[in-house]
């Protein structure tokens, strides 16, 4: 009888035992596949994401501008936004660049310039797909047309901002600031990833 015991008990441990080396092994077996899976959606994150620069170029007449989306997928628009002075947002860009050419070069001196060309609208729904470009605005102007805007423009801490979605719902914020000394250049800021973007609005044409 007491050799039956010994061997039940036995038979308990090595059961238990058992049990307890097949948990283990589950935990570790969801473990792996848990960091699997996250390797895998970087992966595919990777493989779906957006990255838009706007490029300007001109001459001592013209001044074109565009957005390019750089990235391995489309970029799917959510927000844009024209600012001007740190607090005023401007709606298109016609408004944009007729405030630029009817901003006084200095306090007491206002330039009125004649100007004409082709803008594009940057609604929020809009989406550029990897590599595409899009044309923002190609004007032409007398001869100080490009040095009068891009003057007025770092005069009044001109920005543009464009907030973007992935397919997978991520969002990033990116901004650009008009500088000197390049006369058609924008500073280029390092897109920064947002949980949310501003509230649904463009820049019309």
């Amino acid at each position: 009888m007491e050799n039956r015991m010994r061997v039940e008990l036995l038979i308990a441990v090595c059961a238990l035992l058992l049990s307890g080396i097949a948990s283990v092994a589950s935990v570790y077996q969801a473990h792996v596949i848990a960091q699997q899976f996250s390797v895998t959606e970087q992966q595919f994150s990777a493989t779906v994401w957006p990255y838009l620069t706007i490029t300007t170029t001109g001459t001592a007449t013209t001044i074109r501008a565009s957005i390019t989306n750089d990235g391995l997928g489309p970029a799917i628009i959510r927000s844009a936004a024209i600012g001007w002075d740190g607090k005023k947002d401007l709606t298109s860009w016609r408004d944009m660049v007729t405030t630029l050419v009817t901003s006084p070069r200095r306090s007491t001196q206002p330039t009125s310039l004649a100007f004409a060309g082709t803008t594009g609208s940057l609604d929020p729904g809009d989406v550029i797909r990897a590599g595409d470009s899009r044309l923002l605005l190609s004007l032409s102007g007398p001869d100080d047309f490009p040095e009068t805007l891009v003057g007025n423009a770092v005069r009044h801490g001109l920005t543009v901002s464009v907030c973007y979605g992935s397919l997978l719902g991520t969002s990033w914020m990116e901004t650009w600031r008009a500088q000197l000394p390049a006369s058609t250049d924008l500073q280029y800021v390092e897109p920064r990833e947002v949980h949310d973007c501003p509230a649904a609005r463009g820049i019309s044409d």
